[in-house]
C-alpha cells in the first residue's frame, strides 16, 4: 500500500466528509424553493421562480400532461423541471406527454424506470430522454 502525506489524507478526510454532508440534488431543491409560491392547474402542482415553473406534484392518473408554460398573476412561467418523486407517488401514471419544450432536467427515476411512456413535443427533448433509456415516442 502506498504510503501517503498528512496533507493528502486531511484532504481525502475533507473531502468524504463534504461528501456526506452535501444534500442530495432534490433536497437542495427543496431547500432553495421552499418559500417560492405554488399553483396548481389541472391537477399538476408548480413552484413558480422567477420566470420559470417547476413540477412538483402531479395527479394519480393514467395520463398527465405537462404544458410549456403555466400562467399565474398576470405572468407567464416556463416549465423548466421535474422534481424527484413527482410521478413515483403516482401508481396510476402510465402516459406522461412533455408538450414542455424548455426543460433541464428530471430529478424523478420512475421516468427512467420504463414504467411510463413518454410523448415529447420537442425534438430535442426527445432525443435526451430516448439517450437516458427512456421509453419516449416524438409527436408528430
Amino acid at each position: 500500500m502506498q504510503d501517503i502525506t498528512r496533507r493528502q489524507f486531511l484532504a481525502l478526510a475533507a473531502g468524504a466528509l463534504a461528501a456526506f454532508a452535501v444534500p442530495t440534488t432534490a433536497e437542495a431543491m427543496a431547500v432553495k424553493f421552499r418559500k417560492c409560491p405554488t399553483i396548481t392547474q389541472n391537477g399538476v402542482t408548480y413552484r413558480l421562480y422567477k420566470r420559470y415553473a417547476i413540477v412538483q406534484r402531479t395527479p394519480n392518473r393514467k395520463s398527465v400532461t405537462i404544458p410549456n408554460t403555466v400562467k399565474a398573476g398576470g405572468k407567464a412561467y416556463t416549465v423548466t423541471a421535474i422534481w424527484d418523486r413527482t410521478f413515483s407517488k403516482c401508481p396510476k401514471t402510465q402516459r406522461v406527454i412533455l408538450k414542455a419544450c424548455n426543460l433541464e432536467t428530471i430529478e424523478d427515476p420512475a421516468i427512467f424506470r420504463g414504467k411510463i411512456s413518454v410523448t415529447a413535443y420537442d425534438r430535442a427533448t426527445y432525443a435526451w430522454l430516448k439517450r437516458g433509456g427512456v421509453k419516449v415516442t416524438l409527436h408528430k
